[in-house]
């Protein structure tokens, strides 16, 4: 249990030292190699904040994502933590008369910690298993705009990867996805949204029915800083009506910096549950991101 436990605790810390190196990088440090994304080492503040909030824009990233989450529901005894690490390649294509389009494909791969179930119940010792998760593959393509009105539409995926029941729901999904964000000078408004539906899997495995809504609202408080929310939600249609909502409301703040001449975007953000499943649902999520834009292998 103490060896399943550290892969909790390594994730938090390392997203948080990392969090920690990149504040700390000089200034002369960070203009020291001019190299690498032209458009970013040129803004690197609110704009590029506002644009990396979603993953219709031009640019390369790599996303690292720690969600530490507080469970309870009938399934257990008082409380049990999980752990979601996740680590988010966003890999646009731009092609199209003066790149006015863009093709966006990020890949989710997790690494999930979850509570060890005993016949469908959470053990008072609250023993843990960790593992890969499902894998997900979001695909998006609309137009290249830096801002106002940014929309796209596509396909999402998502396969069956986890190991175990605790760690992954044992069917492939697919089904659309699309996106509409505002980017203001102050105000970003927007959402992501993906309905899965499976249609093959594991036997035995229940057959899925489920909208994600990732929704964001963040306001600029200075070049650098902001403050907002960025939760996901979901839906899921074929449970009773008193497991079907996950709905979320978070406080967090970002700061846009660089580590050496890679722009970087870093998020801290509490989340708390309003509605969740009676059964097993997050009353609290704690997460830290990092969001690094890396250069393109295509471009000189």
């Amino acid at each position: 249990m103490r060896q399943i436990r550290r892969w909790t605790i390594w994730g938090v810390v390392g997203l948080a030292a990392l969090v920690a190196a990149s504040l700390a990088v000089p200034a002369a440090a960070q203009e020291a190699n001019p190299a690498g994304p032209a458009e970013p080492t040129e803004s690197d503040g609110w704009e590029l904040n506002a644009r990396l909030t979603n993953p219709m824009h031009e640019f390369w990233t790599l996303e690292f994502q720690n969600n530490l989450q507080v469970l309870d529901g009938d399934l257990i005894r008082g409380t049990a933590l999980g752990n979601e690490l996740r680590l988010q390649p966003l890999l646009p294509l731009v092609f199209g008369r003066h790149d006015g389009v863009v093709l966006s494909l990020r890949v989710t791969l997790p690494i999930v910690t979850s509570p060890d179930l005993d016949n469908g119940v959470v053990g008072d010792d609250q023993e843990h298993i960790t593992g890969v998760g499902d894998v997900e593959f979001l695909r998006l393509i609309g137009p290249n705009k830096r801002r106002g009105l940014v929309y796209g539409v596509g396909i999402t995926s998502r396969f069956p990867t986890a190991p175990t029941d605790e760690l992954g729901g044992g069917k492939y999904l697919v089904g659309p996805a699309g996106q509409v964000f505002y980017l203001g000078d102050t105000w970003v408004v927007g959402a992501l949204v993906e309905h899965w539906v499976s249609y093959q899997g594991g036997v035995g495995r229940e057959d899925v029915l489920r909208t994600d809504v990732d929704y964001v609202i963040a306001r600029r408080l200075t070049e650098k800083w902001s403050v907002g929310m960025a939760p996901e939600a979901s839906w899921e249609w074929g449970e009773g009506s008193d497991n079907r909502a996950t709905i979320p409301v978070g406080l967090g703040l970002t700061r846009m910096t660089r580590l050496g001449y890679l722009p970087l975007k870093l998020r801290a953000e509490a989340q708390y549950s309003v509605f969740r499943p009676d059964r097993l649902g997050p009353r609290w999520v704690f997460r830290l991101q990092i969001q690094a834009v890396i250069p393109n292998a295509f471009e000189d």
